[in-house]
């Protein structure tokens, strides 16, 4: 009896001690930059150590981590760092980048004007603009660097599967669902594999298989699973659908995976909203994020909770769902204004917000005003076209040192509208340079307002009342 109470006290004393483990998590403050470098509009998951522990399908194990608390009153920030510092970069690594992107999510075959041949179409994510903040999968919660993706509903992590019966394992793989206490395998033909789109291999075992494909021919694949997904120390998904990536094709890069964030019923956002009540610690109906500027000191921000439009700070737009591409945030965008010109979107003009295009995209005849009038404003400062392609770049190495620029404003069919700072304008390819190139580009078709014009500026999803938010200028 004396070694059977001795058994009991040494088991609830370390059922403490792992308790305790999360407090000591150190999440990046504010100017914070956690070890790991490079990364791509990014949300990363936090961490703690590991634990073994059997993995039983569908089935959970150990209690729970004590309760959350309820992000609705507290608004945690969850930051978004930039993990590199600028470099050159050519703008037309922008547009194949965002060419790409838009085969993918549009469904559309790629085009490449002839000036484009001799650029390397690539998602390399060290090349571009990108930001990282952190958060955990499973308890105890694991390290994971995540990019967040408003056009994409799945979202993955790379997995150590080693003890799942599986034949595949990623190498390397911080997260192992069998170190988890809250880890379930998703059963192939279960309701929850057919949520995650999974599918049952042929002469395979009854997991759960998934695949997904990205711009530049990137894929990735593996198993479902579901586990507890750490957003901050206070707030938690408790069943969060996922895949563990065994193996992907492309470059990633040091990410450890993806987190979608757009309307279908898979993405973070429409799982926290569905949820039921004792699953999250969230009352929700919403996310923003806020990107910083290249000039800006601060640290962006990511955010999930109660979505307050009394706020008079920030203007809303309603958001409608398209007939054909469910996934992305569409608005009705009906006219900008360019310094004192107004300038009238097509009728029935079709836009999407979009967090992974890194330009604009508008209509050729609005894009061609759009240049015309900086072309005129700045003539003496023009850069020729054979040095940057794009036809919209700018030299102020000579200029006054604030020199005025003239005003774009997107203006939507309710009469809300959204004033774009100066990053959301220009952007500089040559960093330390004066060097100021447009921030958007000619397409035909659907348009996109891409996360260059979102800069500085919080941008509010409110997911249930379909409306999208604008911040003030400055916001991070």
């Amino acid at each position: 009896m004396k070694f059977f109470l001795t058994t009991i006290v040494v088991a609830l004393l370390l059922i403490s001690a792992a308790s305790k483990s999360r407090s000591a998590i150190s999440y990046p403050d504010e100017g914070g930059t956690p070890s790991p470098p490079e990364a791509a509009l990014l949300l990363i998951a936090a961490a703690s150590k590991s634990r073994s522990a059997i993995c039983s399908p569908d089935v959970d194990r150990t209690p729970s981590p004590p309760e959350a608390g309820s992000l609705a009153h507290t608004n945690k920030k969850i930051p978004l760092i930039r993990t590199g510092k600028p470099k050159e970069v050519n703008p037309m690594e922008y547009l194949t980048h965002d060419l790409a992107r838009m085969s993918v999510l549009l469904g559309t075959p790629i085009f490449y004007p002839s000036e484009y041949l001799n650029i390397t179409t690539h998602d390399r994510t060290s090349d571009l603009d990108m930001f990282t903040a952190w958060h955990g999968f499973g308890y105890p919660d694991v390290l994971q660097k995540v990019v967040f993706d408003t056009g994409s509903d799945f979202s993955w992590i790379r997995c150590n599967m080693t003890r799942i019966n599986s034949t595949e394992s990623y190498q390397g793989a911080s997260y192992a669902p069998a170190d988890s206490f809250t880890s379930k395998l998703v059963f192939c033909g279960s309701s929850n594999c057919l949520k995650a789109g999974g599918r049952c291999k042929v002469g395979g075992n009854d997991h759960c298989f998934f695949s997904t494909h990205y711009m530049d021919a990137s894929s990735t694949q593996g198993i479902v699973f579901m586990d507890e997904l750490n957003l901050t120390y206070f707030v938690s998904v408790k069943h969060f659908l996922f895949g563990c990536a065994t193996s992907d094709v492309g470059y990633f890069g040091d990410l450890d995976g993806l987190i979608g964030l757009g309307r279908g019923p898979m993405s973070l956002a429409q799982q926290i909203h569905k949820t039921d009540a004792p699953s999250v610690d969230i009352t929700h109906n919403g996310f923003s994020y806020c990107i910083p500027s290249s000039r800006s000191k601060k640290s962006g921000f990511l955010t999930f909770g109660r979505m307050d439009e009394s706020t008079s700070d920030i203007t809303f737009t309603k958001m409608f769902r398209h007939r054909t591409h469910m996934s992305l945030y569409f608005v009705d965008l009906t006219y900008m204004y360019v310094g004192n010109e107004f300038i009238a979107m097509p009728v029935k003009q079709e836009t999407f917000v979009d967090s992974g295009a890194t330009l604009t995209y508008i209509p050729p005849e609005v894009h061609g005003n759009l240049t015309r009038v900086f072309r005129q404003e700045f003539e003496k400062y023009l850069i020729p076209k054979d040095v940057y392609i794009l036809g919209g770049c700018f030299n102020f190495t000579d200029a006054p040192a604030n020199i005025p620029i003239p005003q774009v404003i997107f203006g939507f069919s309710d009469g809300t509208e959204f004033d774009l700072s100066y990053e959301g304008i220009f952007f500089n390819p040559r960093p330390g340079k004066r060097i100021a190139c447009l921030a958007f580009h000619s397409q035909s078709g659907i348009s996109i307002i891409g996360r260059s014009a979102q800069q500085s500026v919080e941008i509010v999803f409110d997911i249930v009342n379909d409306n999208l938010g604008f911040g003030p200028k400055g916001g991070c």
